[in-house]
């Protein structure tokens, strides 16, 4: 390593920075990639939990699907419904499976936008018709810029709740040599402060 490095340790609250800072640069290949990161981040971290809570150690075993859509399911704010039924059963049922499905197609994107460089599945049922930057979003149509805040607000609140996580990845000491600029560890520290703000300041970092 040349002296001139300087050791970072990161942790999740520096991936919601660079979303944002991707999002507002309309960077948004690099800012949807991070959001669709970010479930499997936590809902590893959420299972883990449910089973040290529940004892049912087949819960790590069900995998990452198990976990991105659990996590998602708990936590990710759905959108607005198209139809609503008059009879309640119904409603609650069309509820139910418009909501599964629009999780479904999170997850089946993060699948392809990742590791297959598209947007589609092979299933058109679990691929969204459209796909813009920036406006409102349904059940069939993903707003990339409304998903990113979604996903930002869904993972602080989380956090907040789970206040151990990010000691937890402290401890972790995930670490990246950052060649030294002049302002290089001031602009790290400048975009974790909006978050760390927010949550409080025993999550500074």
């Amino acid at each position: 390593m040349n002296d001139s490095n300087i050791k970072i340790t990161f942790t999740l609250i520096d991936k919601l920075a660079e979303m944002e800072i991707a999002l507002n640069n309309e960077m948004y290949i690099s800012a949807l990639t991070l959001a669709l990161a970010i479930p499997d981040i936590l809902g590893k971290y959420e299972v883990e939990k449910m089973q040290t809570k529940s004892g049912d150690n087949n819960m790590e075993k069900k995998g990452s699907k198990y976990r991105y859509v659990t996590w998602c399911k708990n936590n990710l704010e759905l959108p607005p419904l198209k139809h609503v039924m008059k009879n309640n059963n119904e409603n609650l049922k069309y509820i139910e499976e418009t909501q599964s499905l629009y999780i479904e197609k999170i997850y089946k994107l993060r699948c392809a936008f990742l590791h297959e460089n598209t947007t589609k599945d092979t299933d058109k049922k679990y691929s969204f018709a459209i796909i813009f930057t920036e406006g409102g979003e349904d059940n069939n149509t993903l707003s990339i810029a409304e998903f990113c805040h979604k996903i930002e607000d869904a993972a602080i609140n989380f956090i907040k709740q789970n206040s151990e996580l990010l000691k937890k990845e402290n401890d972790w000491i995930n670490i990246i040599d950052f060649n030294i600029k002049d302002d290089t560890e001031q602009t790290i520290i400048k975009r974790r402060k909006k978050y760390c703000e927010e949550l409080g300041s025993e999550f500074y970092i």
